[in-house]
């Protein structure tokens, strides 16, 4: 994964995909997602949704462990390689991008 490639926003045609490739159902999970992606904290997410902070920061925790990050930096890094392979005529399904394959700790 190059720099180049984070500095590109996700289209908004690549995040159905994205959802079904990490199995995310949870409308508040996936809003998180995005959430993290336009770099927004905990403390941010929680006042636009509503939330509690503890709320934002489990979501958080379950997609890191959904895809084996240990940090919201490495989230961050494998979703926009996601998008990517999904941009690009690849992905393949949920067992791509987990913990399974990819390195990392959650």
């Amino acid at each position: 994964m190059n720099q180049r490639n984070l500095d590109k926003p996700i289209p908004d045609d690549a995040w159905p995909r994205i959802f079904a490739e990490l199995a995310i159902t949870d409308r508040r999970e996936a809003e998180v997602l995005r959430l993290v992606m336009q770099f927004e904290t905990d403390r941010a997410m929680a006042r636009r949704l509503g939330l509690a902070r503890n709320t934002v920061s489990g979501y958080v925790r379950r997609l890191r462990g959904r895809v084996g990050a240990g940090n919201r930096s490495e989230l961050t890094a494998r979703i926009v390689e996601l998008a990517h392979r999904i941009r690009s005529g690849g992905g393949g399904h949920h067992n791509t991008v987990t913990k399974c394959t990819l390195t990392g700790s959650h």
